[in-house]
C-alpha cells in the first residue's frame, strides 16, 4: 500500500539465523498512544536486549528510553517479567504482566502517568512511586501461543486473536 512507510526504531538489522535473532530482537511488545507526544513502542523486559522503549513523534523522529531501572523495579514482584501489552488510562500507565510457566500470575500493573512523562524527558525510564498491581488478571484463548497480541500488536492475522477477563 502506498499509503504505509515503514519507520525504524533501531538503528541496524537482526541476525538471519533463529537462535542469534531470538538473542538480539527487542521484542516490542507494547504499543501506547501517548496522544500528542505520539507513540512509545516498549521491549517485554524479560531480557537486557528488551529493556528500552522507542518514542516515536509526530514527525517520525525516534528517541529510544532506557527502561532497566522500571524492569528492574517490576522483578521485585515479577522475577520472570514478560511485558505484553499497554495502555494510558487517566493517571496511569497500565502495563500488562504475562504469566509464564515459572510464575503463572497475570496482572496489570499500574505505573504513575507522572513517571512516564519524566522518562520521555530524560530517556531514562524510573519510578517514584511503587508501581500498583491492580489485581490478578485470567485470560483464555483458544491457544496458549496466541495470549492477547490481537488488542496490542498492529500486523497481526485474524487467525490471532484472544480475549481477556477479570478474574
Amino acid at each position: 500500500d502506498d499509503d504505509l512507510k515503514r519507520i525504524a526504531l533501531l538503528p541496524g538489522d537482526l541476525p538471519a539465523a533463529h537462535k542469534a535473532r531470538k538473542a538480539r530482537k527487542p521484542d516490542f511488545e507494547i504499543l501506547v498512544d501517548l496522544h500528542q507526544h505520539g507513540l512509545l513502542a516498549m521491549g517485554s523486559g524479560s531480557r537486557r536486549t528488551r529493556e528500552r522503549a522507542v518514542q516515536v513523534d509526530g514527525h517520525e523522529r525516534t528517541r529510544v528510553i532506557d527502561t532497566s531501572l522500571l524492569c528492574v523495579r517490576l522483578r521485585d514482584t515479577f522475577p520472570d517479567l514478560n511485558l505484553e501489552g499497554g495502555v494510558l488510562l487517566a493517571d496511569d500507565l497500565v502495563l500488562l504482566q504475562r504469566g509464564n510457566r515459572s510464575d503463572a500470575r497475570n496482572a496489570l500493573v499500574f505505573i504513575a502517568k507522572d513517571d512516564l512523562q519524566r522518562a520521555l524527558v530524560s530517556m531514562q525510564f524510573a519510578v517514584t512511586r511503587a508501581p500498583q498491581r491492580a489485581r490478578a488478571v485470567n485470560y483464555w484463548t483458544s491457544s496458549p501461543s496466541t495470549f492477547c497480541r490481537a488488542p496490542w500488536k498492529a500486523g497481526r492475522g485474524d487467525d490471532e486473536r484472544a480475549a481477556a477477563r477479570p478474574a
